[in-house]
């Protein structure tokens, strides 16, 4: 007869408040969630890192394709919150079109919601589904990413205090890719955006 593995007890003690964590707490599906989370990081840096590799293996290297397989890197570095090796990422890519001639501001126009997929609709257009909330803000965004000095500018409906939480919120967790410079990420004021967004 077979009762299947057997997992040994984890105990831990914790003094002082703590916020329930499944790990902490002796449950190991926490655990297990964390080593998922760092497959997937894994297994998608490994594609990318393919795709750059065959880039640069081409017999004639397209520097626009390049400094795209070291963009996407950098934002995927980001989304997994390793700021220093997105920023690395980002300014190789600026670096590879400034030493081809091309212009390497024009990968770097202004900040972009992370993941860039237009999910975001950072230029206001309605998504498909009923919009519940919508709102004009000014932000600005720190050379890792990140949105700091949010201000509504309008909002839909004005009065709706649950509407303006959830979107600071929102904006709080968002990674932005950052502006590089001069070969440098740079913090980025004043970026103006329309979010329309269900709560």
């Amino acid at each position: 007869q077979y009762n299947g593995e057997k997992q040994g007890a984890l105990q831990i003690n914790i003094s002082g408040p703590v916020e329930s964590n499944p790990v902490m707490t002796g449950q190991l599906a926490g655990e297990r969630f964390r080593q998922l989370r760092e497959y997937n990081f894994r297994n998608g840096l490994r594609t990318l890192e393919r795709i750059e590799a065959l880039e640069k293996e081409k017999a004639e290297p397209d520097a626009m394709a390049i400094a795209r397989a070291l963009l996407a890197k950098g934002d995927w570095y980001l989304w997994w919150q390793r700021s220093s090796r997105a920023l690395q990422n980002y300014e190789q890519a600026w670096a590879v079109l400034s030493e081809h001639g091309l212009d390497p501001d024009a990968l770097f126009p202004q900040p972009v919601e992370l993941p860039d997929t237009k999910v975001f609709h950072a230029d206001g257009t309605k998504p498909s589904e009923d919009v519940q909330a919508s709102a004009r803000v000014s932000l600005e965004i720190t050379r890792d990413g990140r949105a700091r000095g949010i201000e509504i500018l309008e909002q839909q409906p004005p009065e709706d205090v649950g509407a303006r939480v959830v979107l600071y919120r929102l904006l709080k967790e968002t990674r932005f890719r950052p502006v590089v410079r001069d070969g440098s990420a740079v913090p980025y004021a004043s970026l103006e955006r329309e979010y329309r967004y269900q709560y």
